[in-house]
């Protein structure tokens, strides 16, 4: 048996109740059919499609669904950047002589662009009112140019995964919600140019809206050629699990990044990873690879 991820899959019988990736499925009186559709499930199964004729199975094909590229959050995801971050923020705030910011309240303020960082700094530093908000958001850039690449690191295990990948012809890209050209300074800088497929920072001066839209994992869909059900997002926040809900693709968490296990688990996604490794595995179960 093979484990295979189901999708739209579907059953016609008559007059019987047969059980099918663990559900079962109920049938009208003899010769009536009843259609029973289903969609992500996993399980092992030889076939995708059947009908089941006068109690005997006459197998009609087989479809696989399997993964065919993998989009990566960055920060918190593929990169420890958090010190960046931290010094990037602590170095703005020094201009109105507020308090330095932790790492532990970098790590909630991040993951929604470095807008509503600076806003969740500021209030958090006193500013309710947000008087420093316009000249912080002008002076942040800057700063950040000059630090992104504080004490930022690779994630142990991601570079065997991205191997993984590439030996296994899985395309790969970023999608993240800091600046474009930020994304691939630390990108380049980490991994070199031409590790991944495609690598998009913040767009929305192009109409692409930042996480959680949909918009930039569909972009990537469609310069990438692949459909929804053959695609895998990687995330560590809320903000990830809820632009893989609303893409409608896969979505895996990891718990090495910025925020708890707990709040990954609250959107249900299909995996929780503690380590590179598991995506691998799960990857290996879906795809069929040895």
């Amino acid at each position: 048996m093979c484990s295979f991820k189901f999708v739209n899959c579907w059953c016609v019988c008559y007059g019987k109740s047969i059980a099918w990736g663990g559900m079962g499925v109920k049938c009208m009186p003899a010769g009536r059919p009843v259609y029973g559709w289903y969609w992500s499930n996993r399980g092992n199964c030889a076939m995708m499609y059947f009908v089941l004729k006068t109690g005997v199975y006459e197998w009609k094909g087989m479809e696989t669904i399997m993964y065919k590229c993998c989009i990566f959050d960055l920060d918190g995801t593929l990169v420890n950047s958090i010190y960046a971050i931290q010094r990037s923020v602590n170095l703005s705030l020094e201009k109105w002589g507020m308090r330095q910011v932790s790492v532990d309240e970098c790590r909630v303020f991040v993951g929604d662009g470095y807008k509503k960082l600076l806003e969740r700094a500021l209030e958090a530093c006193g500013d309710s009112k947000l008087e420093h908000y316009g000249e912080a958001v002008n002076l942040y850039p800057e700063i950040f140019k000059g630090c992104c690449m504080y004490r930022v690191k690779a994630y142990d295990g991601i570079m065997e995964l991205l191997d993984f990948l590439k030996e296994n012809h899985i395309k790969t890209a970023v999608l993240s919600n800091k600046p474009h050209p930020r994304t691939l300074d630390n990108v380049e800088g980490v991994f070199g140019k031409g590790r991944f497929d495609l690598v998009y920072g913040e767009r929305e001066d192009k109409g692409i809206r930042k996480k959680p839209s949909p918009d930039g994992v569909w972009a990537l869909m469609e310069e990438l050629g692949v459909d929804r059900e053959e695609v895998l997002y990687l995330g560590d926040t809320n903000t990830d699990m809820r632009t893989g809900k609303n893409a409608q693709v896969d979505t895996v968490g990891v718990t090495w990044g910025f925020r708890d296990r707990e709040e990954l688990e609250a959107f249900n996604p299909e995996l929780i990873a503690d380590h590179p490794v598991d995506v691998v595995r799960y990857i290996k179960d879906v795809n069929g690879i040895e």
